[in-house]
């Protein structure tokens, strides 16, 4: 029962920040990109007001856009594992490591980006503390989520011979780097 209430409590979530993640990639195939990064001023209780908070706080927007990535969501499902999902990440999986591969050339060719590199690679654990911790676990349920919903995926059709605890384990090491 477990495995069966997971994803759906998982899906909402997803669903949330699939929708901002749409709203930004029309933002940005609009020619409105610089808009995304931009500080609009200040609130009254002196916070930066962004084009996150200004998408957020609009309600129906934020439901427009949930709506359009579980309409696409429930098309890719409905066409089933092999003309859905399967087809579906054979176009999203290149363009996504297409996409990681670009933007680390195009960071580490950024001002400071080696002392951003080494300040991320030589951590400094005199600043560990419960925010850390808390950070931390926050990755891993993100990790966990991720892990079971791309073995449910691939769990669905996988061959009797493939052994699921070596599958687990590559799924391990590839979102943890």
């Amino acid at each position: 029962y477990l495995a069966s209430i997971v994803p759906i409590l998982v899906l909402p979530y997803y669903s949330v920040i699939g929708g901002w993640v749409i709203k930004y990639f029309v933002s940005f195939i609009s020619g409105k990109g610089a808009d995304t990064a931009a500080s609009f001023g200040k609130d009254a209780l002196g916070k930066d007001i962004s084009f996150f908070s200004n998408f957020t706080a609009n309600g129906a927007e934020c439901m427009l856009f949930f709506a359009i990535f579980l309409g696409i969501t429930a098309i890719i499902v409905l066409l089933g594992v092999e003309k859905g999902i399967e087809k579906s990440s054979k176009f999203m999986m290149p363009v996504l490591v297409v996409m990681i591969v670009g933007l680390s050339i195009y960071i580490l060719c950024q001002p400071g980006a080696m002392d951003g590199f080494i300040y991320y690679v030589k951590p400094d654990f005199s600043q560990l503390g419960v925010k850390t911790i808390l950070a931390a676990m926050g990755q891993l349920f993100y990790s966990m989520s991720l892990a079971m919903g791309i073995m449910i995926t691939y769990g669905s059709y996988m061959k009797k011979d493939v052994n699921v605890e070596s599958s687990v384990h590559q799924i391990e090491i590839f979102d943890t780097g």
